[in-house]
């Protein structure tokens, strides 16, 4: 037996073990939380000196954790909706908009003076942080969509197209570029960027991949895209996502792309808002192995399978929709809100009445390959639960439903800009609004499915064989000590007591 010293360090140890697997399989998710950080909660906001208004469409990109760049998009000019080219940033630390350049018009006609960008929107945007901007394509007015790439130098506050500036740099020429279209899915990373599909010139559905070197500032054809598409035909045997516009991407670790969902079928025009013609599939592309892999989901459109708010499910997953805005979190993982497509209902789903405009916030966990529903609503056209514009975070809190908004992120807040969808009124409009979402608890303690129950059941044994030895280890020494006593001060032989 051992010594009570011996035994209470021996549950102490225990204790502090215990506590450990406690930690380790208690779900702390206390769940996401919104706030309304800035701007108006009706719509139709004209754009002031020191705000971009009401804004839905426009090309974004995100420089670092505290700016963010946006080019152009549907606005409100004069009480109208009007199609812009003015460049603005947003400081999310100060909570301002700063006009970087006004453009050549402030209302819906092209642009007379040739070195800025025509009014327009789904553009692509990627840039350089303190160096330069990239713009290509999008739509104009008349929904003819452009094939023109511009670059905005930091220094000199000047666009200039490409072609100009090649020469300007390196007395080149462009070599190549992609056909002209909108809407494009849109990958910004470090050193490129890259566009799959979009709108083409006859509103047909493209399913090439090109790449935009951001050192260079040339285009080229992703390898496998200029492979199959030099065929004529993309085989079956290959894995591929086809022709489709609209999806939600996501840079994720290791240079792996997403996409998930988009409209997808050529029949389906960009303003007929019919959510037949979208899907609910999930892609992931290796830019190391150059292959696409499809994850989950179909190739037509289905309402959500929402289950209950903040857990994962096998079976949960989003309606088919496009227009979402999408963040990849510190860990890899997938983050999305909103768009236009189908809710939980199956009656949202028609080839000709309009689709639904969603506020739902979704996360997509890929070590298990599970969706889970995390905020926001399961039905279409909700006007959101507004309350103070204080910039505090509030249960009850979240954003009305939006499609074509602007996303940005610092760390594990996300933030969700303007869009068009429905205001506070319920009134369908352009928005202005920002809000800011905190999921740094759902990072940090991955809200994810429980692992298998053989693994779980192993990992508990693994753990109480632990506390065994460790218990009977400090018994043992206990032992050793009390006869290393018994030895050193026990009374000799002979020896009076």
């Amino acid at each position: 037996m051992g010594t009570p010293v011996g035994i209470v360090n021996a549950c102490t140890k225990m204790q502090f073990i215990c506590s450990c697997l406690v930690i380790l399989i208690a779900p702390q998710i206390s769940g996401v939380r919104f706030r309304w950080s800035y701007g108006n909660s009706h719509g139709n906001q004209e754009s002031t000196q020191n705000s971009i208004g009401s804004r839905g469409g426009g090309a974004f990109w995100q420089e670092d954790v505290f700016n963010t760049w946006v080019f152009g998009g549907q606005g409100i000019y004069n009480g109208k909706s009007a199609l812009k080219n003015d460049l603005w940033k947003y400081n999310v630390i100060k909570r301002e908009w700063t006009l970087e350049h006004p453009g050549s018009e402030r209302s819906d006609v092209s642009s007379k003076d040739q070195r800025v960008p025509a009014a327009r929107r789904l553009a692509s945007m990627c840039g350089v942080p303190n160096v330069l901007i990239v713009l290509f394509g999008g739509m104009n007015k008349d929904k003819q969509v452009f094939g023109d790439t511009w670059i905005f130098t930091f220094k000199e506050k000047k666009w200039l197209p490409l072609a100009e500036m090649l020469k300007k740099l390196r007395n080149e020429s462009v070599v190549d570029s992609p056909h002209p279209r909108a809407d494009a899915v849109l990958w910004c990373m470090q050193t490129k960027m890259m566009i799959y599909g979009g709108i083409s010139e006859n509103s047909a559905l493209l399913d090439d991949m090109w790449e935009y070197s951001l050192v260079d500032l040339t285009w080229r054809q992703e390898k496998l895209s200029a492979e199959l598409h030099r065929e004529g035909i993309i085989p079956p045997s290959i894995s591929y996502p086809g022709g489709r516009s609209g999806a939600a991407a996501w840079v994720g670790h290791n240079e792996q792309l997403f996409l998930f969902a988009g409209n997808s079928q050529n029949e389906n025009k960009i303003d007929s808002h019919h959510n037949s013609g979208f899907s609910t599939d999930l892609w992931n592309f290796n830019c190391k192995k150059n292959t696409w892999e499809k994850l989950m989901g179909e190739s037509k459109c289905l309402p959500g399978y929402y289950g209950q708010k903040g857990k994962a499910n096998k079976k949960s997953i989003p309606g088919c929709r496009r227009g979402a805005i999408s963040w990849t979190d510190s860990e890899g993982h997938l983050w999305m809100f909103g768009g236009e497509g189908a809710s939980s209902e199956s009656k949202s789903i028609s080839s000709e009445l309009p689709d639904v405009i969603l506020n739902d916030l979704w996360y997509f966990d890929l070590d298990y390959k599970m969706w889970s529903w995390m905020g926001g609503t399961n039905m279409g056209s909700d006007p959101g639960s507004y309350g103070s514009a204080n910039n505090e975070f509030e249960n009850g809190k979240y954003p009305s439903c939006r499609t074509d908004a602007i996303s940005f992120h610092t760390w594990n807040e996300l933030y969700v800009v303007g869009g068009i969808g429905h205001d506070s009124n319920k009134a369908f409009s352009l928005l202005d609004d920002v809000w800011g979402i905190d999921v740094h608890s759902d990072v940090n303690y991955r809200n994810s499915a429980w692992p298998s129950s053989v693994f779980w059941w192993l990992f508990l044994f693994l753990s109480l064989l632990a506390v065994m030895v460790v218990t009977f280890s400090f018994a043992r020494r206990g032992q050793r000590e009390k006869k290393k006593y018994n030895v050193e001060y026990s009374v000799l032989q002979g020896e009076a007591e």
